[in-house]
């Protein structure tokens, strides 16, 4: 059962029967639109036959230059009768709109036989046309004296009703319209492509991401045209595939707003020029996407979203022209900022609104004449938008160069203001660093004098005291000679008075002479020593000191060889011994032993049974010149540890007290392996 049927007035009051239109002359009528009669179907399920027995009240004139529908969710059917008054044969073509229809049916009727049908529209595969062409255009075939009625129904899926003009040619002026469109479409493409072309090598050379998103932008709108606008795209590339139309129109243009936002945000810098205008362009970009795919899930066949598909189609193109609008505006917001390259975008933005503008209000009935002009007005504004761009993108460059040439002169200035500062910095502390070096030589001079008097001093030193010691020797032996089988007390004070003299006599030999002189130089020589020789003379020099304490050396644990500077080593261990003597009771037992340490180390100590020591006094005991509370009455200066440690860790090691409890002291060296230092030969 067929639908209602509606008829809404758009020109002139209802025709009934128009007198055929008659083509057996000369043919070329390319707004056959002034002679059809037009009939609304809002249930959009009439078919020919009930099309057929519907009364002549039912249609109404129609007398504009082209088909404009506009905004609607009915199918449309225009009637046209023609007649061939000629006393040949015709064969004519009949083009109905614009690629961008969704279902096109054409019927020819003769008398009540239907003697063609034709289905075409960009939601139909290409194949099926009975002509190749962009538009759909279909033969028509009228015997001499023959009439037809021509129908043709119209409908679009998402209510968009672009406008229509409706051609009726002879096929020779159809070929020659044909090529004439496409040697335009095809102008059109190459200043488009030359355009791409130039951009992508400005930014190749300029690294300029404002090139590179324009260059997407135009590839996105191109491709578009191509694709949807001008109908090549589905002629040529996709036949079978009528589907992929619904992507270049819905989801391309709302893609293609992607990489113009990015351009027009980077062009006018709107991040730093006007943040809050930066921040709607993003979100309203984000936001037109959603409509966007949402058509694209619809036209692909999902039926839970076909009763949305007007509220997504006029919410797409809302936000769509609201976001292009907002390009403009932020265009004129950073122009008056001063922002003057922005002129030429604002030009170029205006030229394409008013071209996207011209082409909705054409679908409108009577609100625009048709023209070229009006008819092509997308067409005309983007080439003037693309080419406006590209003096904005000049003129940016040439802002950037004018920017680049202040911010060079200001850097040269700076960097001449910077070298005279500089050269003054440079006097100024060169007058410095020669005062320093000045007082540098005057204190190294100071210091080599020092050392030579300190030569002098322990030459002097060296050479007073070995004639009392030799003194002091001769006599000791000349004391134990006389003293015979004297008392055993009297020849052990004997015995000791030598033992002291001959081991000062060693001591000015070996530090103080001519080959060594080690108490000035600077180096530690590192060298192969035994261990236990040098417990052994610690415990033998400590026993000059004696008042019969139990002096024992322990050495079974330690290496053969360990690396020191065995004089330092020597002195060191010795000061040890003798203060374990000197501060212990009479008889206490002192224990001298050693062993392998960490890393190819060596560790030794020295343990007494003496008094402990206060805890304040612990912590100073290694500073020079302190002496503890049980020092009373024995000579000496408090420097012995302080010098033991320097002599200690000047080789790299360490001296320290690890025992100081009622059990005595414990005193520990520890010394680094072969690794820490470069070892020479024995001496």
């Amino acid at each position: 059962m067929c639908g209602p049927v509606l008829i809404i007035p758009l020109c002139l009051p209802a025709q009934v029967d128009a007198a055929p239109m008659d083509v057996g002359g000369t043919i070329d009528l390319a707004h056959l639109a002034e002679q059809v009669e037009i009939l609304r179907d809002p249930s959009r399920r009439l078919d020919l036959d009930a099309v057929l027995q519907l009364p002549p009240q039912a249609w109404q004139g129609y007398h504009d230059r082209i088909l404009r529908f506009g905004y609607s969710d009915a199918a449309w059917w225009v009637r046209l009768n023609l007649r061939n008054g000629g006393a040949t044969p015709r064969h004519l073509i009949l083009q109905v709109g614009e690629p961008q229809l969704d279902e096109v049916d054409v019927y020819q009727v003769r008398g009540t036989q239907t003697v063609a049908r034709f289905q075409a529209g960009d939601q139909r595969p290409f194949g099926d046309r009975p002509l190749h062409s962009r538009a759909v255009a279909v033969p028509l075939a009228l015997e001499a004296g023959e009439s037809s009625l021509i129908l043709i129904r119209l409908e679009s899926a998402d209510g968009v009703y672009d406008a229509a003009a409706l051609g009726l040619w002879d096929s020779g002026t159809f070929e020659k319209k044909q090529k004439q469109e496409t040697w335009l479409w095809g102008a059109y493409y190459g200043a488009l492509m030359a355009l791409l072309a130039y951009n992508l090598l400005l930014f190749a050379a300029t690294r300029d991401r404002n090139f590179l998103y324009y260059c997407l932008y135009l590839g996105a709108f191109g491709l578009w045209s191509f694709g949807f606008l001008s109908g090549f795209g589905f002629a040529w590339l996709w036949p079978d595939q009528p589907s992929w139309n619904n992507a270049f129109d819905v989801l391309i243009p709302g893609l293609m707003q992607i990489p113009g936002t990015l351009f027009v945000v980077y062009y006018l810098q709107t991040r730093q020029r006007s943040p809050r205008l930066h921040r709607l362009l993003i979100a309203l970009t984000l936001l037109v996407q959603i409509p966007s795919l949402l058509l694209l899930v619809q036209t692909t066949g999902a039926p839970q979203l076909h009763a949305q598909m007007h509220l997504l189609t006029s919410t797409f193109i809302v936000l769509h022209s609201a976001l292009t609008l907002l390009y403009l505006v932020a265009g004129i917001v950073v122009l008056r900022k001063g922002f003057r390259p922005a002129i030429y975008f604002v030009l170029a933005w205006s030229f394409l609104i008013v071209g996207g503008l011209i082409i909705n209000l054409l679908r409108l009935p009577g609100v625009l004449p048709v023209n070229w002009f009006t008819t092509h007005s997308v067409v005309v504004g983007s080439t003037f938008e693309f080419l406006l761009m590209a003096l904005a993108l000049a003129a940016r460059m040439k802002q950037l160069e004018t920017d680049k040439r202040v911010a060079q002169a200001s850097e040269q200035a700076l960097q001449r203001d910077y070298a005279q500062t500089l050269q003054q910095q440079v006097a100024e502390r060169t007058g410095t660093l020669n005062q320093s070096l000045d007082r540098l030589s005057a204190a190294l001079d100071a210091e080599r004098i020092a050392k030579d008097e300190q030569r002098t001093f322990l030459d002097t030193i060296a050479h007073e005291l070995r004639t009392p010691l030799t003194v002091i020797d001769t006599i000791a032996q000349n004391l134990l000679l006389d003293a015979g089988d004297g008392d055993t007390a009297t020849l052990d004070r004997y015995a000791k008075i030598l033992q002291a003299s001959q081991r000062l006599s060693g001591l000015l030999d070996h530090q103080l002479g001519d080959d060594r002189r080690s108490l000035v130089r600077n180096q530690i020589r590192r060298v192969r020593c035994d261990p236990a020789v040098l417990l052994q003379d610690a415990a033998t020099a400590a026993a000059l000191w004696a008042d019969r304490h139990q002096i024992r050396v322990c050495s079974d644990d330690l290496p053969e060889v360990v690396f020191c500077d065995p004089d330092l080593t020597r002195l060191a261990l010795r000061n040890l011994a003798d203060n374990a003597v000197k501060y212990t009771p009479s008889g206490t037992r002192i224990i001298l032993l050693g062993g392998r340490g960490g890393s190819g180390g060596v560790w030794f100590e020295v343990a007494d049974q003496g008094p402990p020591l206060p805890a304040e006094e612990v912590e100073q005991l290694f500073n020079r010149q302190f002496r503890g509370s049980n020092a009373d009455g024995t000579p000496g200066k408090g420097l012995g540890l302080a010098l033991a440690r320097r002599m200690i860790e000047d080789q790299g090691g360490s001296l320290n007290l690890t025992t100081h409890s009622c059990a005595g002291l414990c005193f520990r060296i520890w010394l680094p392996g072969p690794d820490a230092g470069d070892a020479v030969g024995a001496p």
